[in-house]
């Protein structure tokens, strides 16, 4: 029933008992998900500690990408002042609440760093791997150093935090005095810088975290590629989590399909721009035909890793982009959670790709650029990876969502958001 045709007021109180239920859910894939990814490390024979730490490094920057793309589209809706981001808020808070777990989580690749890191030795970093190399790794060894790499982590989770703290503060002290518009201009106030420091810090722990896998390899879009990506992951988790509530009070009663063709015109917006970075970034490195950044795609694109490149350009890009150009298909829930999910699957493809074909490269003397070619077994124990750090997450983020309405009731767009797509509009 429309929100206008209702004569009771809604409770925009969370389906308690449909979340509790997702949560246990949650809770068991993630511990399968840890006792899986144990298993397939240790099958990995005298690679298994490599392959735990790399696996583990791929499900925390997907799920960390997910945390920080509704930190950035929460900002945005502020910014952009739409009656858009008022029906998705919530959910987007929620999902910044997760930025404590995501910070504990970090330890292990802390623990992980000499296992994950080439530079973290440096007597491995500066050794002669080829005319011209030495000079531009120790120029690069200034800035790749594990004292300074912990800093900047320690930087980012302040920035991100402090920004994420006050937004949900004011957000929920909003509520508290709807007729004080205070609350909305330092909520505007604070995004608009806040979007700038999101994105420099997303870049700087992109080149941090990914990029640094391979410290002979650099490329000046990375960082972009990240923010598109991450936000792509977010609003498909933000489309799937809509779906799922709109089949319990109180968003049955008001949500409308207008609402999710928007939420699918952003989806199809993001899957379109995350596909411009990522060829963007392949023609300059192709046409440039440097030996610095050429071996990066060269793991990426032959054997096992090769096929997965395919999919990647098939189901991340190319299927779902035909399909979001159909008006039924944003504006069916079915339609739209099918291409969803299959997005957001092929999100933790994308992440998997981004970091487990460094998984063994040999940066030795003389063999800068030898590898051990695509494993499944690598492969599942990072799927397995994603699965256990997601239980956690998604646990964490219901806990979060359980506790506060589904509504920015303070939110002075509040009644036009409720009754956007009211009427169908042709």
């Amino acid at each position: 029933m429309r929100h206008e045709d209702s004569q009771t007021p809604i409770n925009f109180a969370p389906p308690f008992a449909a979340l509790s239920r997702v949560q246990s859910i949650a809770l068991i894939v993630g511990v399968i998900g840890i006792v899986a990814m144990l298993a397939l490390s240790f099958l990995g024979g005298v690679f298994g500690l490599k392959q735990f730490f790399h696996a583990y490094l791929t499900a925390y920057i997907f799920w960390v990408g997910v945390t920080l793309g509704c930190l950035g589209w929460l900002m945005l809706q502020f910014v952009a002042r739409g009656a858009w981001g008022v029906t998705i808020r919530r959910v987007l808070e929620a999902g910044t609440k997760t930025l404590p777990l995501m910070a504990i989580l970090f330890v292990p690749v802390i623990l992980g760093l000499h296992a994950l890191y080439h530079w973290a030795d440096h007597d491995v970093l500066f050794v002669a791997s080829g005319e011209g190399k030495p000079e531009l790794l120790q120029l690069k060894g200034l800035y790749l150093d594990a004292g300074w790499f912990v800093v900047r982590f320690v930087m980012f989770f302040v920035i991100w935090g402090g920004l994420a703290f006050f937004i949900n503060r004011w957000s929920a002290a909003q509520d508290r005095e709807p007729g004080n518009p205070y609350y909305g201009n330092m909520l505007r106030n604070i995004s608009g810088p806040g979007i700038v420091f999101f994105a420099l810090t997303v870049t700087f722990a992109s080149v941090d975290w990914v990029m640094s896998l391979d410290p002979e390899w650099y490329s000046t879009i990375f960082g972009i590629l990240f923010v598109g990506g991450w936000a792509l992951s977010a609003i498909a988790f933000t489309i799937i989590t809509m779906i799922l509530l709109s089949k319990y009070e109180p968003f049955n009663r008001f949500l409308t399909p207008m609402h999710f063709h928007d939420l699918g015109k952003l989806l199809l917006a993001l899957t379109m721009l995350w596909a411009y970075f990522s060829v963007s970034q392949l023609l300059i490195i192709w046409s440039g035909n440097l030996p610095e950044e050429i071996p990066w795609y060269l793991r990426r694109m032959r054997g096992g890793w090769g096929m997965v490149s395919i999919l990647i350009v098939l189901f991340h890009f190319a299927v779902p982009f035909l399909i979001l150009l159909s008006r039924r298909t944003k504006r069916d829930t079915r339609l739209l959670l099918i291409v969803t999910v299959l997005l957001f699957f092929m999100r933790m493809i994308d992440s998997s790709w981004l970091v487990m074909p460094q998984e063994f490269v040999n940066h030795a003397a003389g063999r800068p650029n030898t590898y051990v070619d695509f494993s499944f077994v690598s492969l599942l124990t990072a799927l397995a990876a994603i699965a256990g750090i997601g239980g956690a997450w998604v646990w964490f983020y219901i806990y979060n969502l359980k506790k506060m309405p589904l509504m920015p009731l303070g939110d002075p767009l509040l009644e036009r958001a409720l009754t956007h797509g009211s009427e169908e509009h042709h």
